[in-house]
């Protein structure tokens, strides 16, 4: 609630957008966002190691990005540009760490 009324100097978000919380009782809720990406795309694991059809990881090779989302199948048509930015670039950064220690591993 500070940041209402003065500066916000951790996210510097300008306070016209700000709304003290003042009332209570308050909620709380754990939620688990989801995106939307390739219909059909390749499986991958928490590594984004690419794996085969019993889900097992196929050596050195790794998906990202739209690419890496096999959420649908072959069945699901979806528009909204941007949804998967934040997918892409936080997959494209796991599978690159991934095949760097994987390079480092074979060395």
């Amino acid at each position: 609630n500070d940041f209402c009324d003065s500066v916000d100097e951790e996210f510097f978000k300008d306070k016209r957008y700000l709304r003290p919380l003042t009332k209570a009782p308050y909620y709380a809720a754990r939620i688990r966002p989801g995106g939307y990406g390739t219909v059909g795309g390749i499986r991958v694991n928490e590594n984004c190691e690419a794996c085969d059809k019993d889900f097992e990881p196929i050596p050195g090779l790794y998906a990202a990005g739209a690419d890496a989302c096999n959420l649908y199948d072959d069945s699901y048509m979806f528009l909204l540009p941007g949804n998967s930015m934040g997918f892409a670039v936080n997959s494209g950064r796991i599978a690159g760490i991934s095949a760097a220690e994987y390079v480092e591993n074979e060395e």
